[in-house]
């Protein structure tokens, strides 16, 4: 698998406007990477997201595909309030 440095990604919850303030749900996951040889990769995927009970965090499940090929495994938690991801990507065969 590729190590994939940095990144831009947009992760969009699916629900309608009406269960704006549900504590679960499914996601699609779309990015664009940049790994360290200087190319650029694209991803697109989708999972599952639930509210941390009384923390302003998420945690997030994911399976992606990469434009290179490589299909990943994202299993991490969002902190919504610095935005940071903290998680680990494994590889799926």
């Amino acid at each position: 698998m590729a190590r994939y440095s940095e990144h831009w990604a947009l992760l969009c919850p699916a629900l309608p406007l009406a269960d704006a303030g549900a504590s679960s749900g499914a996601c699609t996951w779309a990015a664009q990477g940049f790994p360290e040889d200087g190319s650029t990769v694209g991803g697109l995927g989708e999972g599952a997201w639930e509210k941390l009970a009384d923390q302003h965090k998420w945690v997030v499940k994911l399976e992606v595909e990469i434009s290179n090929g490589d299909r990943i495994r994202s299993e991490g938690e969002i902190d919504l309030e610095t935005l940071m991801y903290t998680g680990k990507l494994y590889a799926v065969d």
